[in-house]
């Protein structure tokens, strides 16, 4: 849209049936994670049969630009366009001169205004997300997103820095919901902020919840929720040194935030490059949270490779005890050591687990950090049935927010993979 193309908004949540409302001779698929690589492929070729080949396919998202090119045209097929690097976007859309305006500056509202009244009205009504920033400098290995990381088969480091939209643009895209929302009877918007780590750049954040301040000021009366993520370190150390941040950001709506505790002895977090962690800073950031009316949520992945049913065990205990004594919300998942972006994907010793995953890719299902454990998460039948034991201990823990869903492999039947995705279905995660 900001270069000038007309452009079609499809929401899979609100048009359930996509394939049959897509037109048009260009298609661009976001593919929001692994899991939904299967659910892609069926409508890449559904587009296809009904389009033929006069529409050109284009996928991207952060799940394709961490697939190899071999991969993703094995998944996908060749006639599929790979568009997760800006000239491969320019040579899609015909732009051979100039240059593709950076994500971090463009305003959503040309999208916004796209939608219909009535879906307008849906997304303001529920939560919906908030792009604000993207990258990590922590290289946690079982985490997908961009990240600082190692490369097992070239032993290069990429060092991430996170970056800020154009806080003027999201002041304004701000601005424009919220007369909207007003339109619609609307007084209070929830949105979950994009960061991977909220007080990871605390003084962009001071200055975000400042704006946001500014804005309920203008417009009396009406308030903020956000929710996001936050490392225990990045939190404990804007608290030691600026408790007044974390204070405006309360003032300006921040109600919940999910820690990424993610194990409880200092064995597995050196595993997993969580090192930073530590139990007393994790209980503290609980308590810290509570003092300042956000509820803080636990982030606790089960079945690392340094993991043992001790292990498991403590944190399990770690977990009831923040809830019963703190009022913790707990948020449980399975581990999954193989997602196209961590660090298991680039392994060497991955490589066959990822040959059959590329040649079953309906296996995919089974890597959503929500999905049970699984022959394709954990080949090891002992360990997986340990990983399973804690793992559905967690989720029955009292305010679990984790919808947990059952994972769907090739070695199953067509109809116990159809039977298993319809008894998904609402298993949503907080």
């Amino acid at each position: 849209m900001h270069i000038g193309r007309e452009v079609k908004i499809i929401d899979g949540n609100l048009t359930p049936d996509v394939a049959d409302a897509v037109e048009g001779d260009m298609i661009g698929i976001n593919v929001v994670g692994a899991p939904l690589i299967p659910e892609v492929i069926t409508l890449c070729q559904t587009i296809r049969s009904q389009l033929g080949t006069k529409a050109k396919i284009v996928l991207g998202g952060q799940t394709v630009a961490c697939l190899s090119d071999d991969q993703f045209i094995r998944l996908f097929g060749a006639d599929i366009v790979k568009g997760d690097k800006d000239d491969r976007q320019k040579q899609a859309f015909k732009l051979w001169n100039g240059s593709l305006t950076p994500e971090e500056k463009v305003s959503l509202i040309p999208v916004y205004e796209s939608f219909s009244s009535e879906h307008m009205e849906k997304y303001l009504r529920h939560e919906f997300s908030l792009y604000l920033s993207q990258g990590c400098k922590f290289g946690c290995t079982f985490c997908a997103a961009k990240r600082s990381k190692v490369d097992h088969t070239t032993g290069k480091t990429t060092l991430v820095n996170e970056i800020y939209r154009d806080l003027d643009i999201v002041d304004k895209d701000l601005r424009y919901l919220v007369m909207k929302a007003q339109n619609f009877g609307i007084d209070e918007i929830s949105m979950y902020l994009s960061n991977l780590d909220l007080f990871q750049t605390p003084g962009k954040m001071h200055e975000f919840a400042q704006r946001v301040n500014k804005i309920k000021e203008d417009f009396h009366g009406f308030t903020f929720r956000f929710r996001g993520l936050c490392t225990v370190t990045a939190f404990i150390g804007t608290y030691r040194k600026q408790p007044e941040i974390i204070a405006e950001c309360a003032r300006a709506g921040l109600s919940i935030i999910g820690f990424g505790v993610d194990g409880i002895v200092p064995e597995v977090w050196k595993s997993i490059k969580k090192g930073h962690n530590n139990v007393n800073d994790s209980i503290e950031v609980i308590k810290i949270a509570g003092q300042f009316g956000i509820t803080p949520e636990i982030l606790m992945v089960f079945g690392h490779a340094a993991d043992t049913p001790d292990t498991m065990r403590q944190a399990l205990e770690f977990l009831n005890v923040m809830v019963e004594r703190y009022g913790a919300v707990p948020r449980p998942y399975a581990a999954k050591d193989l997602l196209p972006g961590n660090s298991g994907w680039t392994d060497p010793q991955n490589q066959g687990r990822i040959e059959e995953l590329i040649y079953h890719p309906e296996s995919f299902y089974a890597l959503d950090m929500c999905a049970k454990p699984s022959v394709i998460s954990h080949p090891d039948e002992e360990r997986r049935s340990a990983v399973s034991t804690m793992f559905e201990e967690a989720i029955q823990i009292p305010g679990c927010v984790t919808g947990a869903i059952d994972a769907i492999t090739h070695l199953m039947s067509r109809e116990i993979q159809q039977a298993l995705k319809r008894k998904n279905i609402g298993c949503y995660d907080r």
